[in-house]
C-alpha cells in the first residue's frame, strides 16, 4: 500500500504488493527486504503481477554499512531473475548506500523528469541477476545527471546501464551483462575510474550526446570495446581498452568531430 507518514523498516520485511512511498521510509542497516515471487496484491504499478517499491513524492532512505548492507531480494525459496519488479524513483529524494538489489525485472529505475529539487545519494550498490536492465535512467529537459558511485552492476539479462538521461559513473564495475555494459541513447555520459568487462554486447555504446571516459578499463566484451556514434563530442583519456571480441574503439560521427 501507500506509506504517507514516517515509517521505519528493520530486520526481515516481507513485501507481497506494491509499496508507494509518498511520506518517509527509512530502512535500517542489515535489513532484508524480501519480495514474494510473482505476487502483487495491489495489482498496480508498472507490473500488475510483481511487487515494486515506488518512490512518489516522498523520501526513501536505505543506508546500509559495509558490514550490514541492506538487501532487496526474492523471498524464494528458489530465487529467479524477475521474481519482483524493482525500485522505481518516480519523484522524491532517495538514498541508496551499501545495498544489494537482485532478482528483479529492472533493478533501479530513475523515472523523474524534473530532478532540479531532488536529492540523490547513490553509492556502493550492487545490482545483479535482473531479467531486464540493472539501472535505467529517463530523459527530460529538467533531468539532472544521475550520479552512481562505486556501483557493481553484473549478470543482468538486459543492459547493465540503460541511460536515456544523463549519467555519471565513478569507480563502477559493469560486468557480465547480456547486452551492452553501458548504453547511452542521446544521453550525456561521463565515466571515471570504471571497469567494463565481459558483457555480451559492447562495453560502452553511446549515440547522440557528449561522452567522456577517463581512466577506465574496457575489456573482453562480446561486440567490442566502445562504439560511439552520432553528433557527439568524445573525450577519451587514460583508458585501457583490450581483449574485446570486436573493435576496441568505433567512432562513427555523422557530423562534428572527435578528440
Amino acid at each position: 500500500g501507500t506509506i504517507n507518514s514516517t515509517t521505519n523498516w528493520s530486520g526481515i520485511v516481507l513485501v507481497v504488493g506494491d509499496v508507494t512511498v509518498s511520506g518517509s521510509l527509512t530502512i535500517a542497516p542489515g535489513t532484508e527486504v524480501l519480495f514474494a515471487p510473482l505476487q502483487d496484491t495491489q495489482a498496480a504499478g508498472a507490473d500488475r503481477s510483481r511487487s515494486e517499491i515506488i518512490l512518489n513524492g516522498g523520501t526513501l532512505t536505505a543506508a546500509g554499512t559495509p558490514g550490514a548492507p541492506i538487501v532487496f531480494t526474492s523471498a524464494g525459496p528458489t530465487n529467479n531473475p524477475g521474481d519482483w519488479y524493482g525500485i522505481r524513483v518516480v519523484n522524491g529524494d532517495v538514498t541508496l548506500n551499501n545495498c544489494v538489489v537482485e532478482y528483479a525485472v529492472e533493478g533501479i529505475r530513475f523515472e523523474c523528469q524534473d530532478t532540479r529539487l531532488s536529492n540523490y545519494s547513490l553509492s556502493n550498490v550492487t545490482v545483479q541477476a535482473c531479467s531486464g536492465d540493472g539501472v535505467w535512467t529517463t530523459y527530460g529537459q529538467y533531468v539532472q545527471p544521475v550520479v552512481l558511485n562505486n556501483f557493481q552492476i553484473q549478470q543482468n539479462s538486459g543492459y547493465g546501464i540503460n541511460a536515456n538521461g544523463a549519467v555519471t559513473l565513478t569507480g563502477c564495475a559493469v560486468s557480465a551483462n547480456a547486452r551492452d555494459g553501458v548504453w547511452a541513447d542521446y544521453a550525456s555520459l561521463q565515466m571515471n575510474g570504471c571497469t567494463v568487462s565481459q558483457n555480451g554486447g559492447w562495453g560502452v555504446e553511446a549515440t547522440g550526446n557528449p561522452v567522456e571516459v577517463w581512466n577506465s578499463t574496457v575489456r573482453t566484451n562480446g561486440s567490442g570495446g566502445l562504439n560511439l556514434s552520432g553528433q557527439v563530442v568524445v573525450g577519451l583519456v587514460g583508458n585501457r581498452i583490450s581483449h574485446n571480441w570486436g573493435n576496441g574503439l568505433n567512432l562513427y560521427l555523422v557530423s562534428g568531430g572527435g578528440e
